[in-house]
């Protein structure tokens, strides 16, 4: 049985690289796989139930089916309905590994999933390889370089373990083909630059020669360790890794959140609607901010503000009841190396999700549940759980129910958001070909099919926008921001075609609630300072853009500081078009023109600014030095 589910959960989730349908979005085909495979999983977990009186059941399985309740109980408090894959992904892991926690494992269905663990490896690494050899960025089959590395985590305790056993038994031919695939997933590593993934390999070399070693040697490596971390070297690594990483901003906006709601959360899967009114400011200035946040990149902190404290301490439960089974195992030399090798693959992806968002994706969620509930099954106590005599005397009526829930949950789930899917995909194909025609009639069949699929709907607009439907578009806006009223980008689009309709008082009062959330974009007080002046308040108007202007003056000094003349140059060309006479624009403008050796462009910016201004030092002294570098 635990065969039959590995395959139907685990190998598609991880073998496909590529969807086989006609759809380019991955994750779709392993979200629907894992919503069949957990509708089997309640089958099975069923028929145990009418045909036992009783059977066992882990301890740390009873907490996360309490989990599981709390979380469900969130998102009924909070009215989240349109997030309701998101349970139904919380309810399907939940049976995942309570199906498997139940199940006992023998020590040779471990090196099967071991063995598993090796022929996917290979497959993603030469993937991987081919990849590197076209010169594109190593994602393999997950779709993003940090999955990926998250991935590989996972699965070099295996290979390791692998790697022992086999020189152990002198297989030594064999030895050399796990060897080689330990290699190539360490080379796929290095070219996908995930950093947490050597820091958390670093981490686990010294927890294991932490372990081996008397405690001298314990403490010396201690010592050794303060001191690298506390010198200059290390410090200034780390700064500047975080310097322009959004992980610290959203981690702070995640905080903020859960003070507001700290017992309750603010719904199961309701992270990426509510968070944008909690955002630093500071975050927009990141080269990679994006307005969708749709993740805590703390898997920890995520479930706290969504299910609150009681939510977040049932889980912890959960790792420390299977923690205490592993430990106590360790301490009764009951663990093998094997067992070993599945506590550092559930470890690894555990910790680094404490930096990224592995497992709010199907096929690394599932791959740490069901490795958790193996250790559960290996290392946790049971008990009996016996079934009331009425429950298996209901028989009847609860598979009914069954059926019709399954039956709800396919058509909804699946086939419903699947033809939704495959619309918006040619909606997609046809909007980047510039068939905008045939593009919003796929879109409007799409949103007719799955009305609160919000990403759906915010490309539907953009789709009306081009298309110069303006009117719908703005429908389509204000439709998302019923559900989501915190998107600084919905409102901006929306005040853009507001203020394209010339509906100058509703884009204005747009433009200023995305100021509120986003204060440092320079166009929002450019636009806002034209719809005021078609309103009539010139003063007011006039206000904006002078705010607009010291902001673009601003931006471009940051990328002058770090020395992307090209950047501030570029950012400097509108300002300069509407203030030609603004000395600040001109100056910075003059100086990034330099920087980027075009000196001559430089001396002619100047030349006709002092025409007007002669007596502007700051730019005769500019010019001087200029003039000096084209005579050189």
């Amino acid at each position: 049985m635990f065969i039959i589910i590995y395959a139907i959960l685990f190998i598609p989730l991880v073998f496909f690289p590529e969807s086989f349908l006609p759809i380019k979005n991955e994750y779709i085909i392993k979200d629907y796989c894992f919503i069949i495979g957990c509708i089997f999983l309640s089958a099975c977990f069923l028929k145990k139930v009418f045909t036992r009186t009783s059977f066992d059941i882990k301890n740390s399985t009873k907490l996360y089916i309490l989990y599981s309740v709390a979380a469900i109980g969130s998102w009924l408090i909070q009215g989240c309905f349109f997030n309701t894959g998101y349970v139904l992904s919380i309810i399907g892991y939940g049976m995942l590994y309570a199906s498997v926690s139940c199940i006992n494992i023998p020590k040779m269905l471990l090196m099967r999933i071991a063995r598993w663990w090796a022929v996917a490896l290979f497959l993603h690494g030469v993937y991987g390889i081919i990849q590197i050899v076209h010169n594109d960025q190593v994602v393999s089959a997950l779709g993003n370089r940090n999955f990926y590395g998250g991935f590989i985590l996972a699965g070099l305790p295996f290979i390791v373990f692998l790697i022992g056993h086999t020189i152990h038994k002198k297989s030594y031919r064999i030895a050399v083909v796990y060897v080689l695939i330990f290699c190539v997933s360490l080379v796929n590593l290095y070219y996908a630059r995930c950093r947490a993934v050597w820091l958390l390999i670093s981490f686990f070399m010294f927890i294991i020669i932490f372990l081996r070693v008397n405690r001298v040697i314990r403490y010396s490596i201690l010592v050794l360790l303060i001191v690298l971390v506390c010198s200059p070297w290390v410090r200034t690594f780390i700064r500047s890794n975080l310097e322009n990483d959004v992980r610290p901003y959203i981690w702070q906006g995640t905080l903020h959140m859960i003070a507001q709601a700290p017992l309750i959360g603010v719904g199961a899967g309701n992270f990426f609607i509510e968070y944008p009114k909690y955002r630093p400011h500071e975050y927009f200035l990141l080269p990679k901010a994006s307005d969708n946040t749709r993740h805590a990149h703390n898997e920890l902190l995520e479930v706290w503000a969504e299910t609150g404290s009681f939510g977040v301490c049932l889980l912890l439960a959960v790792f420390a009841c299977v923690g205490y089974g592993v430990f106590s195992a360790h301490k009764q030399k009951k663990m093998d190396a094997l067992g070993g090798a599945v506590v550092f693959s559930s470890a690894g992806i555990l910790l680094h999700n404490m930096v990224d968002v592995n497992m709010r994706f199907t096929a690394m969620a599932v791959v740490f549940w069901c490795n958790l509930g193996i250790l559960s099954a290996l290392y946790e106590p049971a008990s009996k759980l016996v079934i009331p005599l009425w429950i298996r005397n209901q028989k009847s009526l609860v598979w009914s129910m069954f059926i019709l829930c399954c039956a709800g949950v396919l058509w909804y789930c699946v086939v419903q958001s699947f033809r939704s899917e495959v619309l918006f995909q040619k909606g997609y194909d046809a909007r980047v070909n510039n068939d905008l025609k045939n593009a919003v009639a796929y879109y409007e069949k799409a949103v007719q099919i799955q009305p609160n699929n919000l990403s759906l709907l915010y490309h539907a607009a953009f789709a009306f926008n081009s298309a110069g439907q303006r009117e719908q578009a703005v429908v389509l806006y204000d439709r998302i921001m019923e559900c989501a009223p915190y998107y600084a980008s919905v409102h901006k689009n929306s005040a853009i075609c507001n203020m394209m309709l010339k509906h100058f008082k509703k884009a204005v009062e747009q433009y200023i609630t995305f100021s509120q959330l986003n204060p440092y974009d320079p166009e929002t007080y450019l636009n806002l300072s034209y719809c005021l002046h078609e309103m009539g308040d010139t003063a007011q108007s006039r206000s904006m853009q002078m705010k607009a202007l010291e902001m673009y003056v601003w931006r471009a000094e940051q990328f002058f500081n770090r020395k992307e003349y090209r950047k501030a140059r570029e950012y400097l060309e509108t300002p300069l078009k509407i203030a030609p006479d603004n000395s600040a624009v001109v100056i910075v403008y003059a100086r990034s023109c330099a920087g980027l050796k075009d000196t001559s462009s430089a001396v002619s910016i100047l030349k006709d600014y002092l025409k007007r201004f002669p007596n502007d030092q700051t730019a005769q002294n500019i010019l001087k030095e200029c003039v000096s570098d084209l005579q050189k």
